[in-house]
Protein backbone atom coordinates (compact mmCIF):
# COMPACT_ATOMS: atom_id res chain seq x y z
CA UNK A 1 0.00 0.00 0.00
CA UNK A 2 1.32 3.45 -0.77
CA UNK A 3 1.86 6.02 1.94
CA UNK A 4 0.36 9.11 2.53
CA UNK A 5 2.44 11.28 1.45
CA UNK A 6 2.24 9.12 -1.89
CA UNK A 7 -1.25 9.18 -2.20
CA UNK A 8 -1.71 13.03 -1.76
CA UNK A 9 1.23 13.85 -3.82
CA UNK A 10 -0.28 11.92 -6.59
CA UNK A 11 -4.00 13.47 -6.49
CA UNK A 12 -2.59 16.61 -6.00
CA UNK A 13 -0.43 16.37 -9.34
CA UNK A 14 -3.81 15.42 -10.55
CA UNK A 15 -5.39 18.61 -9.81
CA UNK A 16 -2.27 20.42 -10.97
CA UNK A 17 -2.25 18.60 -14.51
CA UNK A 18 -5.67 19.65 -14.78
CA UNK A 19 -5.60 23.56 -13.93
CA UNK A 20 -2.28 22.96 -16.69
CA UNK A 21 -4.70 21.84 -19.25
CA UNK A 22 -7.29 24.59 -18.49
CA UNK A 23 -4.89 27.42 -18.90
CA UNK A 24 -3.70 25.86 -22.25
CA UNK A 25 -6.88 25.92 -23.56
CA UNK A 26 -7.52 29.46 -22.55
CA UNK A 27 -9.92 28.88 -19.62
CA UNK A 28 -9.65 31.60 -17.02
CA UNK A 29 -8.73 29.60 -13.39
CA UNK A 30 -8.74 32.25 -11.19
CA UNK A 31 -12.98 32.51 -11.46
CA UNK A 32 -13.43 28.59 -11.81
CA UNK A 33 -11.80 27.16 -8.64
CA UNK A 34 -13.23 27.28 -5.73
CA UNK A 35 -12.10 27.03 -2.16
CA UNK A 36 -13.59 24.44 0.66
CA UNK A 37 -12.64 23.14 4.15
CA UNK A 38 -11.84 19.81 3.06
CA UNK A 39 -12.29 17.34 6.21
CA UNK A 40 -10.68 13.98 6.66
CA UNK A 41 -12.44 10.90 6.29
CA UNK A 42 -10.22 8.10 5.43
CA UNK A 43 -6.92 7.05 7.08
CA UNK A 44 -5.06 7.73 4.06
CA UNK A 45 -6.01 11.63 4.39
CA UNK A 46 -5.87 11.58 8.48
CA UNK A 47 -9.15 10.26 9.12
CA UNK A 48 -10.07 7.45 10.63
CA UNK A 49 -12.28 5.18 8.15
CA UNK A 50 -10.85 2.68 6.06
CA UNK A 51 -9.90 3.41 2.24
CA UNK A 52 -12.54 2.39 -0.05
CA UNK A 53 -15.33 2.76 2.64
CA UNK A 54 -15.54 6.81 3.00
CA UNK A 55 -17.52 7.68 0.24
CA UNK A 56 -19.75 9.85 1.66
CA UNK A 57 -23.48 9.12 0.12
CA UNK A 58 -25.53 10.77 2.64
CA UNK A 59 -25.96 13.71 4.71
CA UNK A 60 -28.46 15.21 7.09
CA UNK A 61 -29.23 17.90 9.73
CA UNK A 62 -29.65 16.28 12.64
CA UNK A 63 -31.83 17.67 15.38
CA UNK A 64 -29.25 18.71 17.48
CA UNK A 65 -28.17 20.77 14.88
CA UNK A 66 -24.54 18.92 13.74
CA UNK A 67 -24.19 17.27 10.35
CA UNK A 68 -24.48 13.52 10.29
CA UNK A 69 -23.01 11.72 7.26
CA UNK A 70 -23.12 7.65 6.08
CA UNK A 71 -20.68 5.98 3.79
CA UNK A 72 -20.63 3.20 1.27
CA UNK A 73 -18.07 0.83 0.61
CA UNK A 74 -16.60 -0.09 -2.90
CA UNK A 75 -17.18 -3.40 -3.12
CA UNK A 76 -19.56 -6.01 -0.67
CA UNK A 77 -17.45 -7.81 2.06
CA UNK A 78 -16.68 -3.99 3.47
CA UNK A 79 -18.65 -1.86 5.82
CA UNK A 80 -20.93 1.75 5.21
CA UNK A 81 -19.83 3.90 8.61
CA UNK A 82 -21.35 6.94 10.28
CA UNK A 83 -19.80 10.13 11.05
CA UNK A 84 -20.94 13.58 12.45
CA UNK A 85 -19.57 17.83 12.08
CA UNK A 86 -19.65 18.77 15.43
CA UNK A 87 -17.24 21.94 16.86
CA UNK A 88 -15.79 22.25 14.42
CA UNK A 89 -14.36 18.82 13.88
CA UNK A 90 -15.63 15.19 12.12
CA UNK A 91 -16.43 12.44 14.64
CA UNK A 92 -16.08 9.41 13.07
CA UNK A 93 -18.99 7.13 15.06
CA UNK A 94 -17.96 3.65 13.41
CA UNK A 95 -19.43 1.29 11.12
CA UNK A 96 -23.06 -0.16 11.77
CA UNK A 97 -21.33 -3.86 12.60
CA UNK A 98 -21.89 -5.32 15.15
CA UNK A 99 -25.82 -4.48 15.08
CA UNK A 100 -25.56 -4.54 10.76
CA UNK A 101 -22.69 -6.64 10.20
CA UNK A 102 -21.93 -7.02 6.44
CA UNK A 103 -24.14 -3.87 5.21
CA UNK A 104 -22.71 -2.07 2.21
CA UNK A 105 -24.07 1.01 1.92
CA UNK A 106 -25.84 4.06 3.21
CA UNK A 107 -27.51 5.57 -0.01
CA UNK A 108 -29.43 8.89 0.05
CA UNK A 109 -31.49 7.38 3.01
CA UNK A 110 -30.45 8.95 6.04
CA UNK A 111 -32.19 11.29 8.01
CA UNK A 112 -33.93 13.02 11.29
CA UNK A 113 -36.57 10.88 12.78
CA UNK A 114 -39.51 13.24 15.20
CA UNK A 115 -37.91 11.29 18.29
CA UNK A 116 -34.62 13.44 18.06
CA UNK A 117 -32.56 10.17 16.53
CA UNK A 118 -30.83 9.40 13.27
CA UNK A 119 -32.76 6.77 11.02
CA UNK A 120 -31.38 5.40 7.67
CA UNK A 121 -31.31 2.39 5.33
CA UNK A 122 -28.99 0.06 4.22
CA UNK A 123 -28.32 -1.74 0.80
CA UNK A 124 -25.35 -4.20 -0.23
CA UNK A 125 -24.84 -5.68 -4.09
CA UNK A 126 -24.62 -9.23 -4.72
CA UNK A 127 -21.38 -11.14 -3.31
CA UNK A 128 -20.83 -12.58 -6.78
CA UNK A 129 -22.15 -14.00 -9.89
CA UNK A 130 -25.50 -15.73 -9.13
CA UNK A 131 -25.71 -15.28 -5.95
CA UNK A 132 -28.54 -13.15 -4.25
CA UNK A 133 -28.35 -9.65 -3.02
CA UNK A 134 -28.27 -9.49 0.69
CA UNK A 135 -30.98 -8.14 2.11
CA UNK A 136 -30.93 -3.88 3.97
CA UNK A 137 -31.86 -3.40 6.51
CA UNK A 138 -33.42 -0.19 8.45
CA UNK A 139 -31.32 1.32 11.46
CA UNK A 140 -31.72 3.61 14.16
CA UNK A 141 -28.61 5.53 15.59
CA UNK A 142 -29.12 6.87 18.71
CA UNK A 143 -27.68 9.72 19.40
CA UNK A 144 -27.63 9.96 23.23
CA UNK A 145 -26.66 6.52 23.37
CA UNK A 146 -24.40 6.42 20.54
CA UNK A 147 -26.29 2.91 19.54
CA UNK A 148 -26.93 1.27 16.44
CA UNK A 149 -30.26 -0.90 16.58
CA UNK A 150 -31.28 -3.09 13.68
CA UNK A 151 -35.10 -2.57 12.84
CA UNK A 152 -35.76 -4.88 9.99
CA UNK A 153 -36.03 -5.30 6.69
CA UNK A 154 -38.47 -4.02 4.34
CA UNK A 155 -38.34 -7.49 1.66
CA UNK A 156 -36.07 -10.28 1.61
CA UNK A 157 -33.34 -9.56 -1.28
CA UNK A 158 -33.97 -6.18 -1.43
CA UNK A 159 -31.89 -2.91 -0.64
CA UNK A 160 -33.19 0.39 0.24
CA UNK A 161 -32.23 2.58 -2.14
CA UNK A 162 -33.42 5.85 -1.00
CA UNK A 163 -35.26 7.75 1.88
CA UNK A 164 -37.10 10.64 3.16
CA UNK A 165 -39.11 11.92 5.89
CA UNK A 166 -43.13 12.49 6.13
CA UNK A 167 -44.80 15.85 7.08
CA UNK A 168 -43.87 15.46 10.62
CA UNK A 169 -41.06 13.21 10.81
CA UNK A 170 -43.10 10.30 12.65
CA UNK A 171 -43.06 8.28 10.04
CA UNK A 172 -40.52 7.97 7.07
CA UNK A 173 -40.53 6.91 3.40
CA UNK A 174 -38.51 5.11 1.02
CA UNK A 175 -37.67 3.04 -2.00
CA UNK A 176 -36.02 -0.36 -2.76
CA UNK A 177 -33.68 -1.43 -5.19
CA UNK A 178 -33.84 -3.93 -7.24
CA UNK A 179 -37.70 -4.15 -7.14
CA UNK A 180 -38.83 -0.48 -6.39
CA UNK A 181 -40.99 -1.13 -3.71
CA UNK A 182 -42.54 2.21 -1.83
CA UNK A 183 -42.61 1.58 1.86
CA UNK A 184 -43.35 3.34 5.34
CA UNK A 185 -41.92 3.16 8.40
CA UNK A 186 -43.64 4.19 11.56
CA UNK A 187 -41.07 5.45 14.26
CA UNK A 188 -43.59 5.19 17.15
CA UNK A 189 -44.81 1.11 15.95
CA UNK A 190 -41.96 0.46 14.12
CA UNK A 191 -44.44 -1.08 11.81
CA UNK A 192 -42.75 -1.29 8.43
CA UNK A 193 -45.56 -1.82 5.20
CA UNK A 194 -44.73 -2.21 1.81
CA UNK A 195 -47.29 0.33 0.43
CA UNK A 196 -46.78 -0.76 -3.31
CA UNK A 197 -45.09 -1.13 -6.69
CA UNK A 198 -44.10 2.30 -8.22
CA UNK A 199 -43.10 0.29 -11.48
CA UNK A 200 -46.00 -1.81 -11.38
CA UNK A 201 -47.13 -0.12 -14.84
CA UNK A 202 -44.12 -0.79 -16.53
CA UNK A 203 -43.34 -4.23 -15.38
CA UNK A 204 -46.74 -5.33 -16.84
CA UNK A 205 -45.71 -3.63 -20.31
CA UNK A 206 -42.96 -5.76 -19.95
CA UNK A 207 -44.28 -9.28 -19.33
CA UNK A 208 -45.15 -11.62 -20.72
CA UNK A 209 -43.14 -10.15 -24.00
CA UNK A 210 -44.79 -8.32 -26.46
CA UNK A 211 -45.48 -8.15 -30.21
CA UNK A 212 -43.84 -5.38 -32.88
CA UNK A 213 -46.54 -2.81 -32.10
CA UNK A 214 -46.31 0.82 -34.34
CA UNK A 215 -45.37 3.40 -32.52
CA UNK A 216 -44.14 1.86 -29.79
CA UNK A 217 -40.74 1.03 -28.14
CA UNK A 218 -40.12 -2.72 -30.10
CA UNK A 219 -39.54 -5.61 -28.03
CA UNK A 220 -38.43 -9.03 -29.51
CA UNK A 221 -37.80 -11.07 -26.08
CA UNK A 222 -38.02 -10.85 -22.45
CA UNK A 223 -35.99 -13.09 -21.01
CA UNK A 224 -37.13 -14.69 -17.35
CA UNK A 225 -34.22 -14.96 -16.44
CA UNK A 226 -33.18 -11.66 -15.97
CA UNK A 227 -36.51 -11.42 -14.95
CA UNK A 228 -39.08 -8.06 -14.71
CA UNK A 229 -37.79 -4.83 -16.09
CA UNK A 230 -35.35 -6.67 -18.81
CA UNK A 231 -35.47 -6.15 -22.91
CA UNK A 232 -33.52 -6.60 -25.48
CA UNK A 233 -34.37 -4.83 -29.07
CA UNK A 234 -34.32 -5.14 -32.15
CA UNK A 235 -30.61 -5.59 -33.79
CA UNK A 236 -29.62 -8.26 -30.84
CA UNK A 237 -28.35 -4.89 -28.68
CA UNK A 238 -27.56 -5.67 -24.82
CA UNK A 239 -29.74 -6.26 -22.32
CA UNK A 240 -31.31 -3.07 -20.64
CA UNK A 241 -33.15 -2.62 -17.72
CA UNK A 242 -36.50 -0.26 -18.64
CA UNK A 243 -36.69 0.83 -14.82
CA UNK A 244 -34.34 2.10 -11.92
CA UNK A 245 -35.81 3.27 -8.68
CA UNK A 246 -35.87 7.18 -8.38
CA UNK A 247 -32.32 8.52 -6.43
CA UNK A 248 -34.43 10.95 -4.32
CA UNK A 249 -37.93 11.17 -3.25
CA UNK A 250 -39.93 14.26 -1.44
CA UNK A 251 -42.52 14.92 1.09
CA UNK A 252 -44.63 18.11 -0.41
CA UNK A 253 -46.31 20.55 1.97
CA UNK A 254 -49.92 18.40 2.38
CA UNK A 255 -47.85 15.24 3.34
CA UNK A 256 -48.09 13.52 -0.35
CA UNK A 257 -44.67 11.89 -1.31
CA UNK A 258 -43.23 12.49 -5.00
CA UNK A 259 -40.30 10.59 -6.75
CA UNK A 260 -39.82 9.66 -10.82
CA UNK A 261 -41.34 6.07 -11.87
CA UNK A 262 -40.63 4.48 -15.97
CA UNK A 263 -40.14 7.17 -18.98
CA UNK A 264 -39.30 10.21 -17.01
CA UNK A 265 -42.85 10.20 -14.96
CA UNK A 266 -43.40 10.90 -11.21
CA UNK A 267 -45.17 8.72 -9.22
CA UNK A 268 -47.49 10.15 -6.30
CA UNK A 269 -48.04 8.78 -2.90
CA UNK A 270 -51.40 10.17 -1.85
CA UNK A 271 -51.28 10.78 1.58
CA UNK A 272 -55.10 11.22 2.18
CA UNK A 273 -56.27 8.11 0.00
CA UNK A 274 -53.05 6.13 0.92
CA UNK A 275 -52.56 5.08 -2.26
CA UNK A 276 -49.64 5.07 -4.70
CA UNK A 277 -50.51 7.08 -8.21
CA UNK A 278 -49.00 6.63 -11.80
CA UNK A 279 -49.24 11.07 -12.65
CA UNK A 280 -49.01 12.45 -15.92
CA UNK A 281 -46.48 15.19 -14.26
CA UNK A 282 -43.03 14.03 -16.54
CA UNK A 283 -39.35 15.66 -15.19
CA UNK A 284 -37.70 17.35 -18.92
CA UNK A 285 -35.65 15.11 -21.08
CA UNK A 286 -34.13 15.39 -24.45
CA UNK A 287 -36.84 13.45 -26.72
CA UNK A 288 -36.15 9.84 -27.59
CA UNK A 289 -34.43 8.92 -24.03
CA UNK A 290 -38.21 8.28 -22.31
CA UNK A 291 -37.93 4.55 -23.01
CA UNK A 292 -34.74 4.33 -20.89
CA UNK A 293 -33.01 2.18 -23.87
CA UNK A 294 -30.49 4.99 -24.39
CA UNK A 295 -29.64 5.73 -20.66
CA UNK A 296 -31.21 6.08 -16.70
CA UNK A 297 -34.26 8.04 -16.84
CA UNK A 298 -34.99 9.12 -13.24
CA UNK A 299 -34.77 12.21 -10.99
CA UNK A 300 -31.12 12.63 -9.46
CA UNK A 301 -31.98 14.92 -6.84
CA UNK A 302 -35.02 17.28 -5.42
CA UNK A 303 -35.40 19.68 -2.54
CA UNK A 304 -37.69 21.66 -1.41
CA UNK A 305 -38.26 25.55 -0.57
CA UNK A 306 -40.17 27.32 2.70
CA UNK A 307 -42.63 28.10 -0.22
CA UNK A 308 -43.55 24.25 -1.17
CA UNK A 309 -41.95 24.51 -4.53
CA UNK A 310 -40.14 21.38 -5.42
CA UNK A 311 -36.52 21.94 -7.27
CA UNK A 312 -35.28 18.80 -9.23
CA UNK A 313 -32.27 17.73 -11.13
CA UNK A 314 -32.49 14.93 -13.65
CA UNK A 315 -29.87 11.48 -14.00
CA UNK A 316 -29.89 11.21 -17.84
CA UNK A 317 -29.63 15.10 -19.24
CA UNK A 318 -28.84 16.86 -16.49
CA UNK A 319 -31.70 19.42 -16.42
CA UNK A 320 -32.98 21.72 -13.71
CA UNK A 321 -36.57 22.31 -13.19
CA UNK A 322 -38.78 23.47 -10.53
CA UNK A 323 -42.10 21.63 -9.75
CA UNK A 324 -45.33 23.29 -8.37
CA UNK A 325 -46.72 19.96 -6.63
CA UNK A 326 -50.23 21.91 -6.24
CA UNK A 327 -50.98 22.26 -9.54
CA UNK A 328 -48.56 19.78 -11.54
CA UNK A 329 -46.50 22.91 -13.35
CA UNK A 330 -43.30 21.50 -14.21
CA UNK A 331 -40.72 24.42 -15.81
CA UNK A 332 -37.09 23.73 -17.11
CA UNK A 333 -34.61 26.00 -15.49
CA UNK A 334 -31.97 25.06 -17.77
CA UNK A 335 -28.43 23.06 -18.08
CA UNK A 336 -26.49 24.61 -15.13
CA UNK A 337 -23.47 22.29 -16.55
CA UNK A 338 -22.52 20.50 -19.93
CA UNK A 339 -22.35 17.21 -18.58
CA UNK A 340 -25.35 14.68 -17.42
CA UNK A 341 -26.49 14.52 -14.13
CA UNK A 342 -27.80 16.90 -10.89
CA UNK A 343 -26.28 14.52 -8.36
CA UNK A 344 -27.37 16.93 -5.24
CA UNK A 345 -29.48 19.60 -4.58
CA UNK A 346 -30.13 22.18 -1.18
CA UNK A 347 -31.23 25.25 -0.23
CA UNK A 348 -29.03 27.44 1.40
CA UNK A 349 -29.22 29.92 3.79
CA UNK A 350 -29.51 32.76 1.56
CA UNK A 351 -32.40 31.61 0.02
CA UNK A 352 -30.44 30.07 -3.37
CA UNK A 353 -30.81 26.82 -4.68
CA UNK A 354 -27.11 25.09 -5.30
CA UNK A 355 -26.70 22.40 -6.80
CA UNK A 356 -24.09 19.54 -7.86
CA UNK A 357 -23.59 18.23 -11.24
CA UNK A 358 -21.08 15.82 -13.25
CA UNK A 359 -20.83 12.35 -14.37
CA UNK A 360 -18.76 9.66 -12.65
CA UNK A 361 -16.50 9.64 -14.99
CA UNK A 362 -16.11 13.80 -14.82
CA UNK A 363 -15.44 16.11 -12.04
CA UNK A 364 -18.30 17.47 -10.17
CA UNK A 365 -19.11 21.72 -10.27
CA UNK A 366 -21.07 23.14 -7.56
CA UNK A 367 -23.49 25.76 -9.65
CA UNK A 368 -26.29 28.09 -7.86
CA UNK A 369 -29.87 29.55 -8.87
CA UNK A 370 -31.75 32.53 -7.62
CA UNK A 371 -35.19 31.91 -7.51
CA UNK A 372 -35.80 35.65 -7.61
CA UNK A 373 -34.54 36.74 -10.88
CA UNK A 374 -33.92 33.35 -12.28
CA UNK A 375 -30.02 33.48 -12.68
CA UNK A 376 -28.62 30.32 -12.93
CA UNK A 377 -24.68 30.05 -12.86
CA UNK A 378 -22.07 27.73 -12.31
CA UNK A 379 -19.62 28.14 -9.75
CA UNK A 380 -16.72 25.83 -10.21
CA UNK A 381 -14.86 23.28 -9.11
CA UNK A 382 -13.53 22.60 -5.55
CA UNK A 383 -9.93 22.46 -5.09
CA UNK A 384 -8.14 23.24 -1.39
CA UNK A 385 -5.06 21.69 0.14
CA UNK A 386 -3.70 20.63 -3.04
CA UNK A 387 -6.79 18.04 -3.21
CA UNK A 388 -9.60 18.57 -6.19
CA UNK A 389 -12.54 17.34 -5.43
CA UNK A 390 -13.60 14.95 -8.55
CA UNK A 391 -17.41 13.57 -7.42
CA UNK A 392 -19.90 14.63 -5.13
CA UNK A 393 -23.01 12.65 -4.25
CA UNK A 394 -24.65 14.54 -1.11
CA UNK A 395 -25.05 18.37 -0.16
CA UNK A 396 -26.91 19.61 3.08
CA UNK A 397 -27.43 23.04 4.26
CA UNK A 398 -26.36 23.40 7.89
CA UNK A 399 -27.57 25.36 10.87
CA UNK A 400 -24.62 27.55 10.85
CA UNK A 401 -25.17 29.00 6.98
CA UNK A 402 -22.60 27.11 5.86
CA UNK A 403 -22.55 24.30 2.80
CA UNK A 404 -21.57 20.69 3.61
CA UNK A 405 -21.04 18.53 0.61
CA UNK A 406 -20.13 14.90 0.14
CA UNK A 407 -17.19 13.36 -1.79
CA UNK A 408 -17.50 9.95 -2.81
CA UNK A 409 -14.46 8.80 -4.47
CA UNK A 410 -11.98 6.14 -2.85
CA UNK A 411 -10.44 8.10 -0.64
CA UNK A 412 -13.45 10.89 0.50
CA UNK A 413 -13.58 13.79 2.07
CA UNK A 414 -16.34 16.03 3.78
CA UNK A 415 -16.44 19.56 2.06
CA UNK A 416 -17.55 22.84 4.27
CA UNK A 417 -18.20 26.06 2.19
CA UNK A 418 -19.29 29.41 4.05
CA UNK A 419 -18.54 31.64 2.38
CA UNK A 420 -18.08 31.60 -2.02
CA UNK A 421 -14.64 31.67 -2.24
CA UNK A 422 -12.15 31.27 -5.88
CA UNK A 423 -8.63 30.64 -5.70
CA UNK A 424 -5.82 30.79 -8.29
CA UNK A 425 -3.85 27.65 -9.30
CA UNK A 426 -0.49 27.45 -11.26
CA UNK A 427 -0.83 31.29 -10.74
CA UNK A 428 -4.05 32.12 -13.15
Amino acid sequence: MRTQKNRLTRKRALGLILAASLAFAGVGLAERWLAGEVLDLTRESGGEIPYGQSAVTSLTAGPDGNIYGGTSADRPGKEAYLFRYAGGQVEILGKLSPALPGQQKINHALLAGADGNLYGGTWTEAPGKDRPQPSGHLFRYDIAARKVSDLGIVAEGEGIYVMTPGQDGKILYGVTEPSCLFFSYEIASGKIRVIGDIMATIKDYLNPPKETGEGKLVVTDVGEERGKGWERSIGGSAWRKRYFPPRAIICDREGNIWGSRDQGYFFKYDLRQDRLVDTEVQMPLMIGTEDAIITEISVDALARDSSGMIYGGTYSDGYLFKFNPANGEVICLGKPIRQQRIRALAVGADGMLYGVGGEDSGISKLFRYNPQNGDLRELGVIHERGWTIYRIDTLVSGADGALYLGESSRISHLIRIKDIRYISVLGA
